[in-house]
């Protein structure tokens, strides 16, 4: 069920086009919210002897509701732009209107077409729904200005019997009375709504008594304003609150991962850090209503479960035997004994520290055994370093020997000439390239220039044997064991390159099953493939390739 929805899910959200989206996006949106409302209330129905219990939630239910949550987004967002959109239009019809009356009482002379017209105008614009808030007043304002300017610029006065001015007189006194007492209301809402509709009933009178008309208008529209200005204020308020309360949970939010960062080790700091978690909930609850209240929420809320899920998965880890931890640290030990007698000073220095840095993580074992594993892991470290000390005291002199030595061995690379059998250019090749490990460093500025001229010395006459790929990885590898073979210790350095050949195996292993996993969700929409299909897929393959060349090698060093 929940893979259905998901699927439709992810179908719905690569929709480009947003109203496509939210159109094919409903139906797995609601099908979503009522399966979590059901399997919530079955949850807390089977647990309701548990007063504190809260339902749990499935890997796929974190994602559903990722993607539930970017749904609501998109819809909000296509409502709003509608919304806008509608506005713009009215907007822009009553701007026609409002021009259209301004041409009229400017041209129109004939009375009874002026006055058919100005009535067709009226009803275009009561059918005219609303327009943006910012442009409300200036054109509800403006269309009121010419609407009154109509009724005495155009010459119709005198067809109008003096009770209709009257009446309306009364009428507009008592829509005056009306705007005084919703200046006293104190409800915003209820004003808001009200003064709409009185300008509306204001403007649907009819004409009145000229030498009156400017008092009455004048005292209409200053308790209008008065309460337009309310309005707007109070809104401005409003968004201003609404804009600081957001700034506040925002800053919430990043005080808890702050707290999330730490580096717990013991109960002490989690319980610390509990009672910090806790008061920022607290507070949270004191900070009133903000824009994007739900999504704000719903991040505050995930990232409070990142921390008191941390925090269960330490306690938990609490209950596991030592034994695991002192196996580890043996494990360590084992690594670092064969590291300890390495030459290689870069890459065994950088293994070592990493050591140190996973025997920090792997916590501690029986406090008994503990001093003891520490004591053996350092001795083997202390070896390690006080032979590179010993090595570098001296390096300078050795490195610009070794340079000259390379420099001549590149030469001999270089001037050799192939005699047209393979298996004797290669093992002329293998004798270069054995002569050239046996020598050590050079100095660090000159490494990289006398490398590249070796390794492109090395690469053309190889090029020039003519082998295929296959046989030259095997070739070139064969020369590495023979290396190898002329350490001080070449059991100990194989047993390292076999470490390091099947570690890589590994890590290809789980790249590899991480990718055919991930595949599973580009294909779960329709037309499933694409460029990040194509791209992994292809990856997948290159990586197959590489352990079956790796697989070859531990062949080759089984055989050697």
């Amino acid at each position: 069920m929940k893979i259905d929805i998901l699927s439709h899910f992810v179908e719905a959200l690569e929709q480009e086009e947003l109203a496509k989206c939210i159109e094919t996006g409903l139906a797995p949106f609601t099908a979503y919210r009522n399966l979590i409302k059901l399997q919530n209330k079955t949850l807390i129905d089977l647990h309701k002897d548990e007063e504190d219990y809260v339902p749990g939630k499935e890997d796929l239910d974190f994602l559903l509701d990722e993607l539930a949550e970017i749904y609501e987004l998109r819809r909000k967002k296509y409502e709003s732009e509608k919304r806008k959109e509608k506005q713009r239009e009215n907007r822009k019809q009553k701007e026609d209107i409002i021009e259209a009356l301004r041409k009229l009482i400017s041209e129109e002379e004939n009375i009874g077409k002026a006055f058919n017209t100005f009535n067709n105008l009226q009803d275009q614009w009561g059918k005219t729904g609303e327009v943006p808030s910012d442009d409300f007043h200036r054109i509800q304002s403006e269309y009121s200005r010419l609407r009154e300017s109509f009724y005495y610029n155009i010459k119709i006065y005198k067809e109008l019997a003096d009770h209709d001015k009257k009446r309306n007189e009364e009428l507009k006194k008592a829509i005056i009375e009306e705007v005084k007492a919703l200046t006293k209301e104190k409800s915003i809402n209820v004003q808001n709504s009200r003064v709409r509709e009185l300008i509306k009933k204001w403007d649907s009178i009819g004409m009145t008594y000229e030498e009156s008309w400017n008092t009455l208008r004048e005292e209409f529209w200053t308790n209008t304003r008065s309460i337009l200005n309310r309005i707007d204020h109070h809104y401005n308020d409003l968004r201003e609150k609404s804009k600081k309360s957001l700034e506040a949970k925002e800053k919430l939010i990043e005080d808890t991962k702050k707290i999330i960062e730490f580096d717990h080790k013991t109960n002490a700091h989690w319980k610390k850090s509990t009672e910090k978690i806790l008061a920022i909930q607290q507070k949270w609850k004191t900070i009133g209503p903000s824009e994007k209240n739900e999504a704000i929420w719903k991040q505050f809320r995930k990232t409070c479960d990142v921390f008191f899920n941390a925090k269960n998965e330490y306690y938990g880890e609490l209950t596991k035997s030592n034994k695991q931890v002192e196996e580890k640290k043996r494990d360590l030990i084992r690594q670092s004994s064969i590291l300890k007698d390495s030459d290689d000073w870069k890459e065994s220095t950088k293994a070592i520290i990493r050591l140190q840095d996973d025997w920090k993580k792997a916590g501690s074992a029986n406090p008994k055994k503990e001093n003891l594993l520490w004591k053996e892991f350092r001795t083997n470290l202390d070896y390690f370093f006080n032979k590179k000390s010993k090595f570098f005291a001296g390096k300078d002199d050795r490195e610009k020997e070794n340079l000259i030595k390379k420099e001549a061995i590149l030469k001999q690379i270089n001037d050799y000439k192939l005699t047209g059998n393979v298996g004797t250019d290669i093992a002329a090749f293998k004798a270069f390239a054995s002569e050239w490990k046996d020598i050590g460093f050079v100095p660090y500025k000159k490494k990289d220039t006398i490398f590249n001229a070796y390794k492109k010395a090395m690469d053309e006459k190889y090029d020039s044997l003519k082998l295929d790929k296959a046989e030259r990885v095997k070739v070139q590898f064969q020369n590495k064991i023979d290396g190898l073979k002329s350490q001080r210790d070449p059991e100990k350095a194989f047993d390292f390159e076999r470490r390091r050949i099947r570690k890589q195996i590994d890590e290809l292993q789980s790249s590899i099953l991480q990718r055919e996993n991930n595949l599973g969700f580009f294909t779960m929409s329709k037309g499933g493939s694409g460029s990040l299909l194509d791209t992994a897929t292809k990856q997948i393959k290159r990586d197959k390739n590489r352990i079956e060349e790796l697989k070859l090698m531990l062949r080759q060093l089984r055989d050697n």
